[in-house]
């Protein structure tokens, strides 16, 4: 029998009925999810956790170095094929990260 366990989403948002939002646990949704998790992170950020993220973009890009690092040091078990990113205003960024 196969049981399907969902998780909390990330960013975690509540549902209009009052419960929170969900995604299946190990599905490709939960992956990206996970990466988006480490693309919003910093370095350092976490005090339990100080080595998972990435490395400040502000200056600079993100790289697919770094989010494949942190992927396969605190999962999910992806490879990172590519990581695109946009400059879509003064302070802002779109970053793009496709994986298998």
């Amino acid at each position: 029998m196969l049981v399907v366990v969902d998780v909390l989403s990330f960013p975690l948002r509540r549902l209009p009925g009052g419960g929170f939002a969900g995604v299946e646990q190990d599905s490709h949704d939960h992956y990206a999810e996970l990466i988006t998790a480490i693309v919003m992170t910093r370095v350092g950020e976490r005090d339990l956790c100080p080595g998972f993220g990435i490395p400040d973009p502000t200056f600079g890009q993100v790289d697919v170095a770094s989010v494949a690092t942190c992927a396969q040091i605190f999962g999910p078990p992806v490879r990172i094929s590519s990581v695109d990113t946009v400059v879509t205003g003064p302070s802002t960024q779109t970053v793009t990260v496709s994986f298998d």
